[in-house]
């Protein structure tokens, strides 16, 4: 799909499931995305074919059953690559064709998270534009995965959108209940590189249960860093880091409620200053312990 056109499906696709997402760009939709966080396009001129690009990023099929056992078709800007079935090595499944290599690794069962990296060996000309939207797009039998970054002098970097966008890269949490519960999070999102002059107002929220909101005055500025630091019990640390684009919380001695957790989803809700993202995963569980 071209840029235009893939924004264009995303959005038609998330209306179909009630999403109120809306692409204005780049990013996610809520309910499972093809996220890329870094891409790499490199022109041979003197040998086209010999040209690369190099992509590698997040998958998060949300509610779906991740499957990744094969068929499934993966799209990068115009490049399109059938994969009737993929090759386990370790932890890794691999599938290579046509000067054509992708490798997605899943987190633990029950767990929606995966990464994904893609080489493509060839000529781009046509079907990877120099600059604009380059749309990525995973679909298997249960999952109809989408996303977009920005392409500019040949690699991706810090962009800015109209409506800024948050994902989760990984987590973490212990329930233990009594208040000794913990997490850890990290999380994603669009960032025009620079850092305001002032904090925001930060809320992290974990599966409806558990909310905290960081007054914007209890963070300090530190070169592309606002940091928040406290004592137990609570948040002990969030860092918005603007030149990473990432947001890590730490939290202990809490109480996490009634954690969803073992398949089911979890909503995790993130608000910076007036504007509020939330993504639908799932954790794995292995007793007391949930990852992502």
């Amino acid at each position: 799909m071209a840029g235009a056109t893939a924004i264009a499906g995303a959005n038609a696709k998330n209306a179909s499931r009630g999403a109120a997402y809306v692409f204005t760009g780049l990013g996610p939709p809520p309910l499972g995305y093809c996220l890329p966080l870094a891409v790499k396009a490199k022109a041979n001129a003197k040998r086209p074919t010999k040209s690369t690009l190099t992509a590698s990023g997040v998958l998060d099929t949300g509610n779906g059953a991740p499957d990744f056992s094969g068929p499934a078709t993966f799209d990068v800007g115009g490049f399109h690559l059938d994969v009737p079935a993929f090759v386990a090595k370790g932890k890794s499944l691999t599938y290579s064709a046509g000067g054509a290599t992708l490798t997605i690794v899943p987190s633990k069962t029950g767990s929606s998270h995966a990464t994904f990296a893609v080489k493509v060996v060839g000529d781009p000309t046509g079907k990877i534009g120099a600059s604009g939207p380059l749309a990525f797009e995973f679909k298997d039998a249960a999952n109809d995965l989408s996303g977009a970054a920005n392409l500019t002098a040949g690699a991706i970097g810090p962009h800015a959108v109209t409506s800024p966008v948050l994902w989760i890269v990984s987590a973490a949490a212990t329930v233990k209940g009594g208040g000794k519960d913990a997490l850890k999070a990290t999380l994603g999102f669009e960032t025009d590189g620079t850092v305001p002059a002032a904090a925001e107002d930060l809320t992290i929220a974990f599966g409806g249960t558990y909310s905290a909101t960081l007054p914007a005055a209890t963070f300090v500025k530190k070169g592309n860093t606002w940091t928040h630091t406290a004592k137990t019990p609570g948040v002990t640390k969030a860092v918005v880091d603007y030149a990473k684009g990432t947001i890590t919380v730490a939290a202990s001695n809490v109480d996490l409620g009634a954690f969803v957790a073992g398949g089911n989803a979890v909503t995790v809700t993130a608000t910076r200053g007036a504007d509020a993202r939330s993504v639908d995963v799932r954790m794995a569980l292995a007793k007391t312990k949930l990852s992502y």
